[in-house]
């Protein structure tokens, strides 16, 4: 078995006070990490290689975390709120909320536009497919346009706005891209 004892002819190893690599004495720098291990003088870096004597002396507050942590921590002083106006969180006006709601109905009723043209012409591409008639197809694509103009009519007659700009027809989108003139 072997003794752990050094033995007096063999120099013992030291180790790197930043990552604990052994390292032989005399190394001048570290092998693995690049630190200094033998200068002039012994670094002192306080909070890095020694504790920070403000710190010991209790000189120094804690870093203030910040506010959104400590609300979601609950850690906030009460103190720190001013007076609140109460109409800072009064419901709005009885025109805004009008406001608001119509601005909803209107979104949804175009969200539901939308998705019945998308399934409408989902059943034309269908169609298409399964029997191959470009001339059905086209006439239920004109269908379609023309149905949702109306609907459009319709909708900006019930909210009194006017009406959204008419789609393009299919036919009428190719001329106007592939012509050199832009449409007047």
């Amino acid at each position: 078995m072997a003794d752990p004892t050094p033995q007096p002819d063999q120099p013992a190893l030291t180790s790197c006070p930043w990552c604990s690599t052994t390292v032989a004495p005399g190394t001048a720098t570290c092998p693995n990490c690049g630190a200094v291990l033998e200068g002039d003088e012994d670094t002192v870096l306080p909070g890095i290689t020694a504790v920070d004597d403000k710190v010991l002396r209790g000189e120094t507050k804690p870093q203030q975390r910040s506010r959104l942590l400590s609300w979601i921590a609950g850690d906030y002083d009460e103190a720190e709120g001013g007076p609140v106006d109460p109409s800072a969180i009064a419901p709005p006006d009885p025109e805004v909320q009008r406001e608001m709601r119509r601005l909803a109905i209107e979104a949804e009723v175009a969200n539901l536009q939308a998705e019945v043209e998308a399934r409408r012409i989902e059943a034309v591409v269908d169609e298409l497919e399964e029997t191959g008639d470009e001339a059905t197809a086209e006439a239920m694509v004109e269908a379609v346009v023309a149905d949702d103009a109306r609907v459009d009519a319709e909708v900006a007659a019930l909210t009194g706005g006017t009406p959204p700009i008419p789609p393009v027809a299919p036919e009428a989108a190719t001329d106007a891209t592939t012509s050199d003139n832009p449409p007047a």
